[in-house]
């Protein structure tokens, strides 16, 4: 586990994993919804549910209001903008 600076969460990360899970977190912290249903209009800050303290994300919503349409992803709403301001983000989490 990797205790993070001015967080309390632990991020289980071995380098076999790669970056995603680290992104994932910096999203967390981010919570810009910025990952859109393929059918409407719902947007969430994940694709999947990430931990007990965030409920609704994209596939989720997808089960409970498109379930008999087949999951295509999630249409990405994120900017060069909103890149930048997400790796500035990644390094405050992992300096």
């Amino acid at each position: 586990m990797q205790n993070l600076q001015g967080c309390k969460a632990k991020v289980l990360w071995r380098r076999k994993y790669g970056k995603n899970r680290l992104v994932r977190h910096t999203r967390i912290h981010w919570g810009k919804k910025l990952k859109k249903c393929s059918y409407c209009s719902f947007t969430a800050t994940h694709e999947y549910k990430v931990s007990s303290f965030i409920d609704h994300k994209v596939h989720d919503h997808h089960k409970n209001f498109h379930g008999d349409k087949q999951y295509k992803g999630f249409v990405s709403l994120e900017t060069k903008e909103d890149m930048e301001e997400l790796v500035n983000l990644w390094k405050q989490c992992f300096p």
